[in-house]
């Protein structure tokens, strides 16, 4: 997986979610006290289209992040951080298949369902995605940790128990 390729990815998701909070906002959180007017706020038509116009950027990102890095990984029987890969790839999945339905319906109590599931499926993605992300961190840090212990006893700068001590094994 390519640096620029995650970071396409991250900043299309950012951009997509925050115009879709954006959008819940404008649309079901502010209330207009014109009853002719057909927009609750002046923004909402613009976040929705903005909304609409980059979601099929970040479906192709997806699909380049899959094939480069989500399915080596599934294919691999290193466990690490899997589990929440899956997930979040899943609900990536229901987020933009309820998308998608969502646009093409045009049955009201069908849209009003796909609405609240694609809401649904997109809060639990960015929230399963950001942990997948800090996990991630976690496990680098740690290994990083190890990295610098194990250098600075090569180095001459630490003993053998110290080194054990320091990277969190006990000695018998």
């Amino acid at each position: 997986m390519n640096c620029w390729e995650k970071r396409i990815f991250q900043l299309l998701l950012a951009f997509v979610t925050l115009r879709g909070v954006g959008y819940f906002i404008t649309r079901y959180a502010i209330e207009n006290d014109d009853p002719f007017s057909i927009v609750n706020h002046p923004l909402e038509p613009i976040t929705f289209d903005l909304h609409i116009m980059l979601a099929p950027f970040l479906m192709f990102s997806a699909g380049v992040l899959m094939r480069s890095h989500a399915w080596e990984k599934f294919r691999s029987k290193k466990p690490p951080r899997r589990r929440s890969g899956i997930i979040s790839a899943g609900l990536f999945m229901a987020m933009a298949a309820s998308g998608y339905w969502l646009e093409v319906t045009s049955r009201t109590l069908l849209a009003d369902t796909l609405r609240v599931l694609h809401i649904v499926f997109g809060v639990a993605f960015v929230g399963t995605y950001i942990g997948h992300l800090v996990s991630g961190f976690k496990r680098r840090e740690s290994k990083l940790s190890a990295v610098a212990v194990t250098s600075r006893a090569f180095q001459g700068r630490l003993s053998i128990d110290e080194t054990l001590a320091e990277s969190g094994r006990r000695t018998k």
